[in-house]
């Protein structure tokens, strides 16, 4: 009898009982499909099913695959007897693997576990990590990409083989692809294209054979396959006749940084010629990243794990959560979830605590997720550091999210994204505490209730010249909107903070930091830069001006330099890096305290609120909200806005400095993010 497939990973015959017989759970038993050998190609294929306990240690291997197109007809396997149906992809991987000519016990999902059975499904996924760790191996089938009729299967067989190839000799005389990151990186433009010249790899033939096997399988976009990569001891490639052992790619990938939520694949200083070619490796290494992590043990954030995924492939967005989760299922669902989160934590479900349920809104299941990852990490770095940009155009999923709820449907921009952030998680800046309440205490369904001290509130706008390219450099406007006239007078004004103003304003302006890598100004550097800088703006100083930077008049009693000849202050040091990193999106503020700020240009407006909150590094912007006249709250609810630099607040000055907090009349109290 023919099965009725309606499961996405290939269905049972609505009568699937006479398949399979009950697992004794207290045993840990699962079942191995013995795939029986052929010579004939067109032989229908068949085997049988065998229980085993994983405390018997059996050896088996494991499959991933990719479910395929489920309209296509779908393939009779022959089980004890029996016809069970499969997808078409799997179908041809079990053709292709019964060429070896030898019996091979395999688990396959889709084969070894009774669909029909919710209970020992459910069962079967909360062992699913210990399912992958005792297999001998995984095979990785990177079918289908193209319709083989085309052709396109031997295209990606050929990809396999020279994968191979360069993996084994070619590399010997090459130098690895990490090799475009050199540590610590050249600054000169000349030595970067330089290092670019010399590990030229692959050829502009080569390219689009490797791509066959790198870019267009569609594996490398599921999640569904994440844990069953990262957590088996083995892993092989295998496109038709061709294999390949995970191994051999990791060594062809080369030592390039793993990817997280703030440190992106491809690093966050590489050369933009250098990003543009390994493009073709960025699937790959992702799934490079996750296995070494995995293997290696010890602790992951989850944070870093949804966002190293946050762009893969699934048909409902809950599924990126769900997916990433090795929990039990509820009754109602038929799609078979895989664990990500749990199983590459290590962690019970219990807890992470995120419900399973598809019969919740995006909007709650976005709000679990959020929940958990504070009460897990005990701090607000998804919503401090939110890679996800909340308010993107892509949001018509989640309207009615609260604004502290990360939309992690929307994948994450490599450059636009890496441009918005501190970077505070690597402990650069510490604004405040570095722990918040938990378990999280949220009210109303969406209130988040946080503690923190409100700083002040952003001044007004000041706008970017005309005709001025910020790469170069920064604006005269703003340098007079903080410093006022009196810039390098021996009686200069004095920052908030007790410090030169002038030396505030440019440590501002390079966020206090130095770069490539990022890290924080010490005090040594300091100086030595405020000397420096000191004496290109007196050297480039004017006479008095307007407000447009032209120049009116001339003469020795100048205090700030027009924009035409402001010198590229930051130029040759440290601080350019950095200042042409962040340019593009973030702008100076002078708050009505008289604080220096850079904010997201695009987001922050006068009238919105500056706090350092309790477990977030940096401080954050926010917007008041109206207190609802029917509500019987009498709290100040705020919307989050986006990330903040605050100079003289970025080491928990606002919590710790009685000078501060008695001059500038600083409280902590309740804020409520909504």
């Amino acid at each position: 009898m023919t099965g009725h497939i309606t499961n996405p990973r290939g269905c049972h015959n609505t009568d699937a009982s006479p398949i399979y017989r009950l697992l004794d759970q207290d045993r840990k038993e699962i079942r191995l499909f013995e795939l029986f050998p052929a010579d004939d190609d067109n032989a229908l294929v068949q085997g049988r099913l065998r229980h085993h306990s994983l405390s018997d240690k059996p050896v088996y291997n494991t499959v991933s695959y990719v479910w395929g197109d489920p309209n296509l007809p779908k393939k009779n396997v022959a089980i004890d007897g029996k016809l069970l149906g499969v997808t078409a992809n799997l179908y041809t991987l079990l053709c292709n693997l019964r060429a070896s000519k030898e019996d091979t016990l395999l688990w396959i999902d889709a084969v070894c576990i009774n669909q029909e059975d919710l209970a020992e499904r459910s069962h079967q996924v909360a062992m699913m990590r210990q399912i992958y760790e005792h297999c001998r191996e995984d095979l990785v089938w990177l079918g289908p990409t193209f319709d083989a009729e085309e052709g396109h299967g031997d295209a990606m067989e050929a990809g396999l083989q020279l994968l191979g190839k360069i993996s084994a000799n070619d590399i010997r005389d090459l130098q690895g692809l990490g090799s475009f990151f050199p540590d610590p990186p050249p600054t000169e433009e000349t030595r970067l294209m330089e290092t670019l010249s010399q590990c030229w790899m692959i050829t502009d033939e080569e390219s689009p054979i490797l791509e066959t096997v790198m870019v267009h399988p569609k594996i490398w976009d599921r999640i569904w396959v994440v844990q069953e990569l990262a957590c088996a001891p083995r892993v092989t490639l295998l496109a038709g006749k061709a294999r390949l052992e995970w191994d051999r790619v990791a060594r062809f990938l080369g030592p390039l940084p793993p990817a997280d939520a703030f440190h992106f694949s491809l690093g966050s200083h590489a050369n933009p010629m250098a990003i543009e070619y390994t493009t073709l490796l960025e699937r790959v290494k992702r799934f490079d990243d996750q296995r070494t992590l995995t293997q290696k043990g010890g602790r992951q954030e989850l944070f870093d794990i949804l966002a190293r995924w946050s762009g893969s492939d699934s048909s409902d967005p809950r599924d990126r959560i769900y997916g990433g989760k090795q929990v039990p299922f509820p009754l109602g669902i038929s799609t078979l979830m895989t664990g990500l989160l749990c199983a590459v934590l290590g962690l019970a479900p219990q807890e992470l605590a995120i419900p399973v349920d598809y019969s919740r809104t995006l909007q709650e299941v976005y709000i679990d997720v959020a929940r958990a990852i504070i009460d897990y990490s005990a701090n607000l770095d998804i919503i401090a550091q939110n890679p996800w940009r909340h308010k993107s155009s892509q949001e018509h999923h989640v309207q009615s999210s609260p604004s502290w709820v990360p939309s992690f449907f929307t994948p994450l921009s490599t450059t636009d994204t890496r441009q918005r952030l501190l970077f505070a998680q690597r402990g650069i800046f510490n604004a405040g505490p570095s722990t918040c309440q938990v378990p999280c205490i949220i009210t109303n369904g969406h209130s988040l209730q946080t503690r923190g001290v409100v700083l002040d509130t952003i001044g007004k706008a000041i706008p970017r010249p005309v005709r001025w390219d910020p790469s170069e450099n920064f604006s005269s406007v703003w340098m007079h909107s903080g410093l006022g006239e009196a810039l390098l007078d021996k009686s200069y004004p004095v920052y908030v903070t007790g410090e030169p103003a002038f030396t505030a304003f440019w440590r501002t302006m390079s966020t206090d930091r130095t770069g490539f890598p990022m890290k924080r100004l010490q005090v040594d550097e300091i100086g030595v830069l405020d000397a420096s800088f000191r004496d290109r703006v007196k050297q480039a100083t004017i006479g008095p001006r307007t407000m447009t930077g032209l120049d009116t008049t001339s003469g020795e009693d100048s205090k700030i330099p027009s924009q035409q000849k402001l010198p590229y202050l930051f130029e040759d040091t440290g601080c350019c890096a950095v200042w042409r990193f962040i340019c593009t999106q973030w702008e100076f503020n002078v708050t009505e305290k008289g604080l220096y700020t850079m904010l997201l240009g695009d987001c922050a407006r006068q009238g919105d609120t500056i706090a350092c909150l309790e477990g977030a590094k940096i401080p954050m912007i926010l917007r008041e909200l109206a207190v609802d006249e029917l509500s019987e709250e009498d709290v100040f609810r705020f919307e989050v806005i986006g990330p903040a630099y605050v100079h003289g607040f970025m080491d928990m000055e606002a919590f710790n400095s009685t000078v501060l907090r008695e001059r500038l009349g600083l409280k902590t109290e309740e804020i409520f993010l909504v």
